[in-house]
């Protein structure tokens, strides 16, 4: 058996067996009331980049900025059929690659209990899926009400688009092992006058 066809037959059984349906967040109508940034106007939709939908999240910083997303991740234990596991999921989108890493921060109130670097030395698309019951840095709980994006330190400013948003996934962890940020992928751009694709 080919390994396109075995993948193929693996992700339609995992499909069905994970079962519980995911929320993905797509950002399609408007910045949702529970995503905040440091600086106001440095969050927007835009119409530029998508991984799902006509729209992502598109986020200006500036060095050592913050955005926050005020939102609980669901139960972090929950696994479903074929060996599939609560992770966490999220797609970026860089225009040029510069140095430096976003930090994602799972927090109950102030307190960090998870987290993950996620860096930013690529251009297109790129995607992190993390398993909570692996996570590199610490272990989120059930009980994380909010996820803080720190902006890199060593980089002035730059601009991120951010799609596809997934707080409790149920992925394979047979098929796809411990994700970590940097997983090519697909996605649509619209040029914009002046620039180049």
């Amino acid at each position: 058996m080919s390994r396109v066809a075995l993948a193929v037959g693996l992700l339609l059984v995992c499909g069905t067996a994970c079962g519980q349906q995911t929320e993905y967040e797509s950002f399609e109508d408007a910045v949702p009331a529970y995503v905040k940034a440091a600086r106001a106007g440095s969050l927007s939709v835009s119409p530029w980049h998508s991984k799902h939908g006509q729209n992502s999240l598109r986020w200006e910083w500036a060095q050592g900025e913050d955005l926050v997303i005020r939102r609980g991740i669901g139960d972090v234990s929950r696994a479903g059929g074929f060996l599939c596991r609560a992770s966490f999921v999220v797609w970026l989108y860089m225009e040029k690659p510069i140095p430096g890493v976003l930090v994602f921060e799972f927090r109950e109130g102030e307190k960090a209990t998870g987290s993950f670097r996620f860096p930013l030395t690529f251009g297109g698309w790129r995607q992190a899926r993390i398993f909570y019951h692996e996570f590199p840095n610490g272990r989120p709980t059930s009980k994380v009400d909010n996820i803080r994006v720190v902006a890199p330190a060593d980089a002035a400013k730059g601009t991120v688009f951010i799609d596809f948003l997934g707080y409790n996934a149920q992925l394979p962890w047979a098929l796809y092992g411990a994700g970590q940020p940097g997983n090519p992928g697909g996605g649509k751009s619209r040029k914009r006058s002046g620039q180049r694709m």
